[in-house]
């Protein structure tokens, strides 16, 4: 049984000889580069078997690509191995996941195909990224306002084409509220005085920075 404990750059590891057997231990210590963990040292290589890790987040992903396909990964839930609290080390807790591994008594956690996490990871960034266009519209929403700027009450989304089109011209320079109607598109369903009053305010060049 073969285990890694804490996913840093110096990473321990200990290993059980199987049949089980407490005189037949060894620990060691290896950098976490890949060329390090894709041929971890051991005192039996040629032996068959299964290497046990701690889920600790992502960072269980560079060791555990380095490994698959070559020997039978257990991923192990952080929660299920917890040992007796008090003086705790990564190379004690590498001892007690070999022990657990070479008595059977870790649950392996459900590692999806490749294809599975790859199509995670797109979803997950999109999440995230819509979530940024989100914040960053509220920003600009607040820097108009402080302007004095009302133009979210006479366009449906400030980051329209014609919102667009406002903003940058703001950006550039000018300040001018006619001028600024005049890029409201024809769609846009807000009367020409609205518009005007909406667009009539204290723009700074701060505002403009930000």
């Amino acid at each position: 049984a073969f285990s890694m404990a804490a996913f840093i750059p110096f990473q321990p590891a200990c290993w059980n000889a199987m049949p089980y057997d407490w005189s037949m231990r060894a620990v060691m210590a290896f950098w976490t580069s890949f060329s390090e963990v894709a041929a971890p040292a051991a005192p039996s290589p040629d032996a068959e078997r299964p290497i046990a890790m701690e889920s600790t987040g992502v960072y269980w992903k560079p060791v555990g690509h380095a490994l698959e396909g070559r020997f039978e990964l257990v991923l192990a839930n952080a929660m299920f191995i917890r040992n007796i609290p008090g003086r705790k080390s990564d190379v004690k807790d590498a001892e007690w996941i070999a022990d657990l591994l070479a008595h059977g008594l870790l649950r392996g956690s459900f590692v999806p195909p490749e294809k599975v996490q790859e199509l995670r990871d797109l979803t997950r960034t999109r999440k995230q990224l819509t979530r940024e266009i989100t914040r960053h519209t509220q920003r600009i929403q607040k820097t108009l306002e402080d302007a004095n700027l009302k133009l979210t009450e006479v366009i449906s989304s400030i980051v329209g084409v014609t919102g667009r089109a406002i903003l940058r011209a703001i950006i550039a320079g000018e300040d001018d509220p006619e001028r600024l109607v005049e890029l409201a598109g024809g769609r846009l369903k807000a009367p020409k005085p609205a518009l005007l009053d909406a667009l009539t305010g204290r723009i700074t060049d701060h505002h403009r920075f930000m």
